[in-house]
């Protein structure tokens, strides 16, 4: 019982150690540039690379060799998101999806399906582009070619002290761009129509190409959801590698930051665990020593028979006697199982010197009084077997 115990409590710790070193483990990030499923956005960054010069995605603020920051969802820590703003200031030009982003404006109302009630009219739910300032930019006037976006839970911002505005009208906007120094922000009103499964939704693919691409030979940066921030005198190391981000986000467990040694002394300790389950594990075990009972000698086993043998009945004895040496009479002269005794005893005499009134009176003996008639009788019964089985030499 205490060995079970004791196995039991080995066993819970080890799963508490496995599901504590995964826990946490995101293995599908929604929205990362990498990720092939339905909500990820391997899609986005492909068709990019078909209409810009250069797309790169980043793990940290672009440089300003970057003309164009892509910002899908928004896990930047404060240092990160003040590196991000300030190449902003230096003349980059930021697109922003996450309406929750401290980089976009005011949210002023959330948007259902077909909010404009324009559902009567078209096939599908959406926003009408209506006024759209930033179709006088240089760069967007792709977007004179996006009637319309399908868009599902998604929010619209204020264009108030906005530079442009698309997709909505005073009430609030899809699509909002404001100048931040030297550089400007468009905000987008979510990031679902850019996903795997939402890109070819639609005019999505050509609203996607029209605000990121506003030049086909500049170089696109598609960032993560958590960047390295650049070290600056005023901006403090936050471990190897510089990464910062804030507490529980990205998308790495316990066990990715377990560093490789450690992680082989929790491989030796689920095996050596494993082992000394299976060495106390029930098993057959080596073989018990019992009592033998008592020897008895073979000559104390010979009078021990013969004392069973005087007191049964002598029929019996003489009986079997009788029916070996009947037996071994039909084999030994070929005759067939069943046959008569006095067919028998006449085979048998011609085969022998024996009269065959003899051998029938053998065949025939059933009383024997004692142990000496029993061994007059097993005697009679020798010569006549010999002497008839026994082969005869011509001379």
């Amino acid at each position: 019982m205490i060995t079970r115990s004791r196995l039991l409590v080995g066993g819970v710790l080890i799963i508490g150690l496995v599901l504590i070193a995964f826990a946490g483990r995101d293995s599908t990030v929604a929205l990362d540039p990498d990720s092939t499923q339905p909500d990820g956005a391997k899609g986005l960054v492909l068709l990019l690379r078909e209409f810009a010069g250069t797309v790169t995605v980043f793990d940290s603020v672009p440089d300003s060799d970057t003309d164009v920051a892509i910002l899908l969802s928004d896990r930047l820590s404060p240092s990160a998101a003040g590196a991000l703003g300030r190449w902003v200031d230096d003349g980059g030009l930021l697109v922003v999806a996450d309406p929750g982003s401290p980089f976009v404006p005011d949210i002023v109302a959330a948007v259902a399906p077909d909010p404009f009630g324009t559902g009567d009219q078209h096939d599908t739910p959406g926003i009408d582009r209506g006024e759209c300032d930033l179709l006088a930019l240089e760069g967007f006037s792709g977007l004179g070619d996006v009637p319309r976006v399908v868009v599902d839970r998604t929010v619209l911002y204020d264009p108030a002290g906005s530079d442009a505005a698309c997709f909505g009208d005073e009430g609030g906007s899809y699509v909002v761009m404001r100048s931040v120094g030297g550089g400007a922000i468009i905000a987008v009103g979510g990031a679902a129509a850019f996903t795997n499964s939402e890109l070819d939704t639609a005019d999505n693919a050509v609203l996607a190409v029209a605000l990121m691409v506003p030049d086909p030979e500049g170089s696109i940066g598609v960032l993560r959801r958590s960047l390295r921030a650049p070290l600056t005198a005023d901006t403090p190391a936050t471990g190897p590698g510089q990464r910062d981000r804030r507490v529980g986000d990205g998308s790495r467990g316990l066990f990715d930051l377990m560093p490789d040694y450690l992680r082989w002394v929790a491989l030796d300790l689920a095996v050596a665990w494993l082992v000394y389950a299976m060495a106390k594990a029930r098993r057959l075990g080596s073989p018990i020593i019992e009592p033998q009972p008592v020897a008895i000698a073979g000559n104390e086993l010979v009078r021990a028979r013969g004392r069973l043998l005087r007191k049964v009945d002598n029929s019996t004895t003489v009986g079997s006697l009788i029916a070996g040496f009947r037996l071994e009479l039909e084999r030994g002269l070929g005759a067939s199982p069943g046959i008569s005794d006095e067919r028998l005893a006449e085979l048998a005499a011609s085969r022998s010197t024996i009269d065959a009134v003899a051998v029938l009176d053998a065949l025939r003996a059933r009383t024997v009084n004692d142990d000496r008639g029993l061994v007059e009788l097993a005697n009679r019964l020798d010569r006549i077997r010999n002497d008839v089985l026994t082969p005869r030499t011509t001379t």
